[in-house]
């Protein structure tokens, strides 16, 4: 699932609120129409099932994806403040107390399997929605908004300034000021390599083998075995044999 960027213009009606059944029109100041909505927020009724409102109200990994949340919900509040401390501590060890560095984040992470080496610092909002395979390697300061998962395959690799953000805010005004949120997946499939200071925005996929060159804006899904570039991200060509063979990397 994602949204092309063309396609956040209608992302308002996808995530419909009855403002104006529950809170009516604001006419106040621009303080007073911060505090009114943002107590609308926390009252509104958001048009889902039985079932969602329970997973709405329980832990942070069950926000449900394309469903408006309030952020400030005392459970996320609390997921969010454990991950900060998690990660104040993996931030500030030593290089040489590796052990430990692993162990602290493999208790944040969702899941992980075999091994894998993110270079210090690191940031996300939960860790419990991240989801890392074997052989994965980020270089310094990846960022992942984790407010719904984020799946990460095997043999990934990072580059520096990396940032994979699952979260959104409606285009709407009322609803961005009053605090709503929602929350898309990000699949990084097998042997993925990501360049330095990419972002990959919510609800992207992109496909096991491919390469996102640095300073690239991932916008829309992209396909296995490519090489992608630039802002908005797109296919540059398709990775071949003439790859396999080459041994000169000068440009």
């Amino acid at each position: 699932m994602f949204f092309p960027i063309q396609d956040l213009l209608f992302m308002d009606e996808l995530f419909e609120v009855p403002w104006k059944k529950r809170c009516g029109d604001t006419k106040s100041s621009h303080h007073s129409f911060i505090k009114d909505h943002r107590k609308c927020v926390r009252s509104l009724d958001f048009e889902t099932s039985p079932d969602d409102r329970m997973s709405f109200m329980g832990q942070a990994d069950a926000i449900i994806p394309g469903k408006l949340y309030d952020p400030t919900n005392e459970v996320y509040v609390q997921g969010r403040k454990r991950a900060k401390s998690k990660i104040h501590e993996f931030n500030n060890l030593h290089p040489d107390q590796e052990e430990l560095r692993d162990n602290l984040i493999r208790d944040l992470f969702g899941s992980c399997s075999g091994n894998f080496l993110i270079e210090q610092p690191f940031y996300c909002d939960y860790g419990s929605n991240i989801h890392i395979g074997n052989n994965m390697y980020s270089n310094h300061n990846l960022t992942i908004l984790d407010v719904v998962d984020v799946r990460i395959g095997d043999n990934v690799f990072f580059g520096p300034n990396v940032g994979l953000y699952t979260a959104g805010h409606p285009l709407d005004l009322e609803r961005r000021i009053g605090g709503l949120e929602f929350g898309l997946p990000i699949t990084i499939e097998d042997n993925v390599w990501i360049g330095g200071s990419v972002t990959v925005l919510p609800g992207i996929t992109i496909g096991k083998n491919s390469v996102i060159a640095a300073g690239s804006v991932v916008v829309k899904d992209i396909p296995a075995g490519v090489v992608a570039v630039g802002n908005p991200c797109k296919v540059l060509r398709e990775i071949d044999e003439r790859d396999k063979r080459r041994t000169n990397f000068r440009k």
